[in-house]
């Protein structure tokens, strides 16, 4: 059977998590390795939540998005909505004015997406007024 001369091992590289490996010899291995262990979208959101990030801490010049910070991106399966969840450092009370700031915004962050990824789709984004306290 073919299967015999494979051997599944785990893999200490950052690009794969399991791993097939062919014996041939005993000093020549062959290692055919998922490159990828976690989901598209998933890279996807970590991608969006470096660049909006970056570009509310640098580019975005609203009064209201000062002190706030993104947390969490969310995205959906099919990769048209991401939910980006963001929190203000210095008090919780102005969130209906954060609320209004990251709306007006987010046809900027949305074109800004569109021009520093490559996606064929940008999603659409939907903020979230984070409620965990894990700053205060």
């Amino acid at each position: 059977m073919w299967y015999r001369n494979y051997q599944l091992y785990w893999c200490k590289s950052w690009r794969c998590h399991w791993s097939i490996r062919k014996r041939r010899n005993s000093q020549k291995t062959w290692i055919l390795t998922n490159k990828y262990s976690f989901k598209r979208s998933d890279r996807i959101a970590d991608l969006i939540f470096r660049e909006i990030s970056n570009l509310v801490q640098t580019q975005v010049k609203d009064p209201r998005l000062e002190n706030s910070v993104i947390t969490k991106v969310e995205m959906s399966e099919n990769m048209k909505i991401a939910k980006i969840f963001y929190r203000n450092l210095i008090s919780s009370s102005d969130q209906v004015e954060l609320e209004k700031g990251f709306k007006k915004a987010s046809g900027f962050l949305r074109s800004s997406l569109a021009r520093n990824l490559s996606l064929k789709r940008v999603p659409s984004l939907i903020f979230i007024f984070d409620e965990l306290n894990i700053y205060d």
